[in-house]
């Protein structure tokens, strides 16, 4: 009996642990528009915890800085490159690690974060 109530204690920590997701806000318009000019890129995260965001965030201060408006049940996120570059670009994937982020939606398309980066960022 205990083996089995760890084990679905185990199921449930690695079910929701893992769970962080980002959805872009405005779609694949607005990451290209972001890219190509503002250097501002806006997210709704769900799974995340604001202490977080905002702690996590501090160490990529000079990189750019995160905006982050907690609501129902999700966190909006205004990430807003210092200079906007590849380089910055890359430095927000690894914000996004650091937040344990699994995966991005797009337009209704769900993709891990590499594949993002790789499509979106670069």
């Amino acid at each position: 009996m205990k083996k089995l109530l760890s084990t679905l204690v185990f199921v449930l920590i690695a079910t929701f642990g893992f769970s962080q997701n980002l959805t872009a806000t405005g779609g694949s318009a607005a990451l290209g528009k972001a890219k190509a000019s503002t250097g501002v890129f806006e997210f709704t995260a769900t799974g995340l915890d604001i202490a977080s965001v905002n702690q996590n965030a501090k160490t990529y201060a000079s990189w750019f800085t995160v905006a982050a408006k907690e609501g129902k049940g999700s966190i909006s996120l205004s990430i807003t490159m210092h200079k906007n570059e590849s380089q910055t670009r890359r430095v927000m994937h690894r914000y996004f690690v650091t937040l344990n982020v699994q995966t991005v939606t797009v337009d209704s398309t769900e993709m891990k974060v590499e594949d993002f980066v790789e499509k979106y960022l670069i």
